[in-house]
């Protein structure tokens, strides 16, 4: 108990860094220049594409017990294979299901008669890949802390208090609007967090361009022998 809770705590600060980054921002909004329109539409929007973030990190989350073992016992090659594949299945699971909310998911809200529309495809777009960038985090993240380490936790809370304070200073001293609420938790992100960590787990794991050839091509081949 004693070893697990101070790991325990840091991880509870960081979920609070992540709940500055993502969640405050619909709270702030309205109490500036934004309208309670362009809000609902940005929660719609948000929704959709949490729901993304979930599925892909499903393959990852099913495997992670396996992922633990692998780090416990040093099998750097297992490692690099499971990782690799949930990074693959990553973002397939974004460029699929991406194209279907920005091709179909207009449509799917007319027919149920929504009356809060989804945002833009551009602005789509961009939440997309800030989502998938903060994905990447998160796999990155979740192979470090089987290494019963959380290193990550004061960047979390720093990324987190960052985005708010760029949030803030975007809507009160530009005419961004609504690229305020999509950019500041994204750049705030990007200036450390989402690219730090991913490249200390790609350190640890010693991963070359040749770990993911080998490992998309033998994917491809098991995908296909289901198929046949």
């Amino acid at each position: 108990m004693k070893i697990m809770t101070p790991n325990a705590t840091k991880i509870g600060i960081t979920t609070l860094g992540w709940f500055l980054t993502s969640k405050v921002i619909i709270i702030i909004a309205p109490l500036l220049s934004i309208s309670l329109a362009t809000v609902g539409s940005y929660g719609t929007t948000m929704t959709m594409v949490n729901l993304i973030m979930s599925l892909s990190t499903l393959w990852s989350s099913t495997f992670y017990p396996k992922l633990t073992l692998y780090r416990v016992n040093n099998q750097l090659d297992d490692l690099k294979r499971v990782y690799i594949k949930g990074q693959l299945s990553m973002v397939s699971v974004y460029l699929i299901c991406g194209a279907g909310l920005i091709l179909v998911g207009p449509s799917l809200l007319h027919i149920i008669k929504s009356n809060t529309p989804l945002l833009p495809s551009l602005m789509i777009m961009v939440i997309l890949l800030v989502a998938m960038l903060e994905s990447n985090f998160g796999l990155a993240s979740s192979f470090i802390l089987a290494g019963n380490q959380v290193p990550y936790m004061k960047s979390s809370i720093l990324t987190g208090i960052f985005s708010q304070v760029l949030l803030l200073s975007m809507l009160k001293f530009t005419g961004l609007g609504t690229w305020a609420m999509i950019i500041a938790p994204g750049v705030a992100a990007a200036a450390y967090q989402n690219w730090k960590w991913p490249l200390v787990a790609h350190q640890q794991l010693q991963l070359k361009f040749n770990d993911y050839y080998q490992t998309s091509i033998s994917t491809i081949k098991e995908l296909t022998g289901k198929k046949s």
